[in-house]
């Protein structure tokens, strides 16, 4: 997010604002292949995966 070494620090109120807007596949540890489940899942952004059904997530990925 702009910062050396790709390093950014985020107050917990900004993360709704800043990080949720964006693609699954920005934040690290979802590649191609999780990013293509989570769409076909209909979950397209950080914030859709942040207000996903846990057990949903839980029955396909683990």
């Amino acid at each position: 997010m702009k910062k050396p070494n790709g390093i950014s620090v985020l107050r917990k109120r900004d993360v709704p604002g800043v990080l949720w807007p964006h693609p699954c596949a920005l934040l690290f540890g979802i590649g191609k292949k999780t990013a293509d489940k989570l769409k076909r899942l209909q979950i397209h952004t950080l914030g859709q995966l942040a207000h996903a059904d846990e057990r949903l997530l839980t029955n396909h990925f683990g």
